[in-house]
């Protein structure tokens, strides 16, 4: 999924508090976790498909969005 797709889709879909992303983990504050993950592939330089912010965004819109089948293929459109 593309950066700008990425973008798009939480700018429409907002992280409820508290959303579960895996069974080890919480989001309790998704503003932060969307702003961190989002300036980190920002600034990410080499591979985005190796980017780990790349994987949790990519993730997070499985989560919210399970019929979605999002892969880790940067610059390609789902």
């Amino acid at each position: 999924m593309a950066i700008e797709a990425l973008k798009t889709f939480f700018a429409n879909h907002p992280i409820p508090e508290n959303t579960m992303f895996n069974a080890t983990m919480k989001i309790a504050d998704p503003r932060l976790f969307l702003e961190t993950n989002l300036n980190v592939v920002d600034e990410w330089k080499g591979n985005l498909d190796k980017c780990p912010s790349y994987w949790h965004l990519c993730d997070l819109v499985k989560v919210l969005d399970p019929e979605h089948g999002i892969e880790y293929t940067a610059g390609k459109a789902p």
